[in-house]
């Protein structure tokens, strides 16, 4: 039941202001804090892989660069991923949750299903690594899309929620002014 907007009483939809819902997602978060002790594992496997298949000597002798170019661009790429998760997650922050689920998107996928697929020489070991880390990966690809509209979503309903507020208020204010403009005039006029 909704009164004049001059009135002590206020629109009940202003509860959902005060009680405002979290749009972090606790299954990406959960995702992100098991991927970074998986990174770790994955990085330090690949590393002692290819150091142990093609180090001799004093050499590193791999043939197929574009994987070592992957993995360095990876390297640099997923403490930013990952950060990107964490803060727009936690924080709520819309903008660094996309920054997130694009470079989920571009390379990591990329380097993923590259040493997957085409890589020279793999493994059955090294396919069963990949395939772990790709399903880990589409995994945050979804949850994080997903992430992205809800928080969108939420936090559209709570700006309209908060213009609305403001709005009223200025109503409020708007209506006490004229309505002690015309008791001053009442009181003046007798």
């Amino acid at each position: 039941r909704m009164q004049h907007a001059g009135t002590a009483v206020e629109d009940p939809r202003l509860r959902n202001l005060a009680n405002r819902k979290y749009a972090t997602s606790l299954f990406l978060q959960q995702l992100l804090y098991y991927q970074f002790f998986f990174s770790i594992g994955w990085i330090t496997f690949w590393t002692c892989w290819l150091f142990y298949t093609y180090w001799r000597g004093l050499t590193y002798k791999d043939d197929d660069i574009v994987r070592t170019v992957m993995m360095i661009f990876w390297l640099l790429s997923e403490p930013i991923r990952l950060t990107a998760g964490w803060y727009g997650n936690l924080q709520e922050n819309l903008p660094w949750l996309v920054l997130f689920v694009i470079l989920t998107f571009a390379p990591l996928h990329a380097v993923i299903y590259y040493i997957m697929m085409a890589s020279f020489d793999i493994q059955p070991v090294n396919k069963a690594v990949q395939v772990a880390q790709a399903m880990l990966a589409e995994t945050e690809l979804l949850v994080g899309i997903y992430a992205v509209f809800r928080m969108y979503r939420m936090q559209k309903q709570q700006y309209y929620l908060f213009e609305y507020v403001m709005n009223q208020r200025r109503r409020n204010a708007r209506y006490r002014v004229e309505e002690q403009q015309q008791q001053g005039g009442a009181a003046s006029g007798a």
